[in-house]
This record gives structure tokens, sequence and C-alpha cells, in this order.
């Protein structure tokens, strides 16, 4: 079966790892699919614009943290440091959990509007930008009729709205039992009520896919599974859902459990996440100090196995794209694409059409600075944007077929309106140079606008 793209959270990082190693531990290498995730564990730290106390800017020593060396969970300024110190356009993670003081998994169960103005905070913010928000219900506290099948339908209502707000954010649900305790109804509740959330705005009423189940039952403590858990009944098979595994990972076992744990997410043609948070600390303590030799022996076996399980190199990749690209007319193009659509659950649907910040991909101001004042330069609104993305969809809906365009998750279209053939390859050059990756390019003339397919390494669409 076809490798796909994995992601990988580096959990609870905090002071106690030398932040001048950050660049080079989140440098994935071109060949290897696997993409890692920083994520941070807030429990105690308070809000962006209420901090906890041993949380605050002004405060001068590390008195009040939970732990005196500063272990698991950073400041919010400290986090800002670090996300300064990695690699441009790193993924970044936020595993909510809860405290005494702030309990920011029940807040959200409930509506708490300090919650919703902080998953806006991650989700919106362009340094803080969230991958992942992994909401723990698993964390010691909770009330389990939060999270209950009927008594919990509210908070099931909360989390769909955030996960259909912020569409780039994936959404991740620990799924967990203990003392007669289960959170998979509720998860599945959840993902069921997505499905009307989504039906507004799409042909056929599917999951939201940007939740995810997250199995761990070891509740962030590092211990094994026996075995890789049963995908349940009821979970999103066959349209290239997330799916998240973790327990008891260390350098030394990481890539078995990938690999099985990859296995089981394929059995359901969804795509894995998986992450490691005490089996890189001293004494796979949380309360201890990162052991920056094991958690960089760890990160290097990961990018390990992303080369070892990856289909194709980079270099093969943009060889077979170049040929596509010269043999293939405009009728065999839209064939490839009608039928990669058709058979691959790992695409996805993007456009940008040259509003800035606006855009839906980062590519806009790339292609602003090779056009210079050329048609992709405009301003507009989010809304305008909008507008014109509605457009732009429904001509390739009549284009592709609805199916072929709902089934995409990894294939990226990019729109120049009005651009000339002579100019669209020159860009997509220097795109193709400047990030990375391999593209198909051609043009549709009945909707007046470049059509570029965007072949990603990680997760090969051919």
């Amino acid at each position: 079966m076809r490798a796909r793209k994995l992601e990988f959270g580096i959990c609870g990082l905090d002071i106690t790892y030398p932040r001048d190693r950050l660049g080079k531990l989140f440098q994935r290498p071109d060949a290897c699919r696997v993409e890692p995730v920083a994520a941070f564990q807030l429990a105690y730290q308070g809000f962006p614009w209420e901090r906890a106390v041993g949380y605050r800017d002004s405060d001068v020593t590390l008195e009040g943290r939970r732990y005196p060396g500063g272990e698991t969970y950073p400041s919010w300024r400290e986090i800002e440091e670090m996300i300064t110190a990695m690699p441009a356009g790193t993924k970044l993670s936020y595993h909510l959990n809860e405290t005494q003081d702030w309990k920011y998994v029940s807040w959200l169960l409930t509506g708490d509007e300090r919650m919703e103005r902080l998953i806006s905070f991650l989700c919106e913010n362009d340094r803080f930008k969230a991958r992942h928000i992994q909401i723990n219900v698993s964390a010691r506290g909770v009330d389990p009729t939060l999270f209950s099948v009927g008594e919990g339908t509210l908070s099931s209502e909360t989390v769909v709205k955030l996960a259909a707000r912020y569409p780039e954010t994936i959404f991740l649900l620990s799924v967990f039992e203990r003392d007669g305790v289960t959170s998979w109804p509720w998860v599945r509740q959840t993902l069921d009520l997505s499905r009307g959330a989504r039906a507004a705005s799409a042909t056929h009423a599917r999951t939201l896919q940007n939740l995810a189940a997250f199995f761990d039952d070891s509740g962030g403590l590092g211990i094994q599974p026996t075995e890789v858990p049963e995908i349940p009944v009821g979970y999103p098979r066959g349209v290239g859902q997330p799916i998240g595994f973790t327990g008891g990972i260390v350098a030394e076992n990481v890539k078995s459990w990938l690999s099985r744990y990859e296995e089981r997410a394929q059995e359901a043609e969804c795509w894995c996440i998986s992450d490691a948070q005490s089996g890189f600390r001293v004494e796979h303590s949380r309360s201890k100090p990162i052991d920056a030799e094991k958690l960089e022996d760890m990160v290097k076996r990961i990018y390990e196995y992303g080369a070892e399980t990856g289909d194709r190199t980079l270099q093969d990749l943009r060889e077979e794209a170049q040929k596509k690209l010269e043999t293939l007319d405009e009728s065999e193009l839209l064939e490839f694409v009608t039928n990669s659509t058709e058979k691959q659950d790992s695409l996805t649907f993007s456009a940008s059409m040259g509003y800035g910040d606006s855009a839906v991909l980062a590519p806009g101001a790339a292609l602003e600075d090779s056009a210079g004042s050329g048609p992709t330069s405009r301003g507009g609104s989010r809304q305008e944007f909008q507008r014109d993305l509605d457009q732009v969809e429904a001509k390739f809906r009549s284009t592709l077929g609805t199916e072929g365009l709902t089934r995409q998750r990894w294939m990226m279209l990019l729109m120049k309106a009005g651009c000339a053939s002579q100019d669209a390859k020159a860009l997509l050059k220097d795109y193709e140079d400047s990030h990375s990756i391999s593209a198909l390019w051609c043009v549709f003339e009945d909707v007046s606008f470049s059509v570029w397919i965007f072949l990603d390494p990680t997760d090969p669409v051919l």
C-alpha cells in the first residue's frame, strides 16, 4: 500500500532544551515524508492576555511554575521565542489540559468565551498558527458528563463549530478508557454531528476532515500499549481522515510503532498523526528536563523512517513531473486530474488569486514577488477573495465533476487569472525552485486561468 503523509509531534517542548538547537531539530530532510510538529502543553500558563503568576513576562524567577526548572509548561513568551528559533513554516500544536485554576478543557467544552478567544488566537495569530489543537478530555479533573453521549451534545456542538470555523487546524480528540469512563462514544458523536456542519457547504454530507480521534490510554504518561487499538466502527473510512495513535514511544522503538500505527491507519484509508513526550525526558518524567541527546536521537530515527518508507525521492518525483509536463496535452491532463481525484484520498483543493495574507495558500506572496504588479498583485478583502474562490470552485465543479473536486485533499490547484503561457511557466519554475516541489502545468482556455498541479514529495499523487 502506498505510504502517505505522517505528522509527528515533539510534545512538551520547554526551556530545558537549548533554543539554538531547535532550528536543526525541526529541519526535515528533503527525502523524508514525516513532518515534525512542535507541540506545547497548556495547563498552568493562563491566557496570552491574562498570564498566570510565574508565567508573566515581568516575572524574574521561575517561582510559581508547576516544575521548578520550567519543565513541560513554558510561558507564552518562551513559546514565542522557541517558535522564532525554528525553521519558518514549522507546524505547531497546542495540547489543552485541566488544572484547578486553568480549566482549559472544561471551559472549552462548555463554550466559555475565553476559550473561543484563545482558540481564535492560536488559529489566527501569524506567529502561533496552530496546525493541531488537542483537546485532552482524558485530563484529570474533567467532569465525564461533559463528554458523555446525550449530556455531552453541547460540547460536541462547540467542538464542531470551532473545527468548521478553523478548517486549516486539525482538532485532535483524545480517545481513552479509564476507571469505567470512555470517551469514544462522545468522539463519535462529535464526528457524526460534524456532517451536518459540512453539509451546508458540500454536495455530500461528510465528516469534517480536520477532526481526528487520538488514541492514548496512557494519558501522556508514556506507557507503551500492548497492541495498536482497533479503529472503532463509525470512524470515517475511505476518505483520508486523519487519525492519531501514541503511547510509550522512545528512540529505540519509534520506527516499529510508527510502522504499526500507519498500518492500522491505512486499513481505514486514513493518514496518521503520532507524538512522543516523556520518552525523551530524564527518567521519562514530565517533571524532569528534556534529555537533548535522547530527543535528537529520536528525531533522527523518525527522519530515517520517513526516508526509508517514502515511495520515491524528490528527484524521482521531479523527473516524473517533467515527463508528464512534456507529454500530456490538455485533454490528457484533465483525464489525469479526474482519475487522480477518484483514486487518491490524499488530495486537497485550494486556490489563491493574489489577495496576499487573505489567500488560502501562502504561495500568493511568492507569486507577487515574481510577477511584480501583474494580475495577482491586486488587493482585496477576505470576503472578496472568498467570493472569487466560490466562482473558481463552481467552474472546477463543472470541469472536473463534483465528486472529483470534493475528494481532493493534497492536490493544490493554483490559479492566476489572465496569465500568459510563458509567464505562467516562468512563475511555476521560480516557485518550484524556491519551495522544493514538483509541478505540472496546463491552461484551461474555457475558464481563462492557468492550472498548476503541485506534487508534494511527501505525499505523491502520481
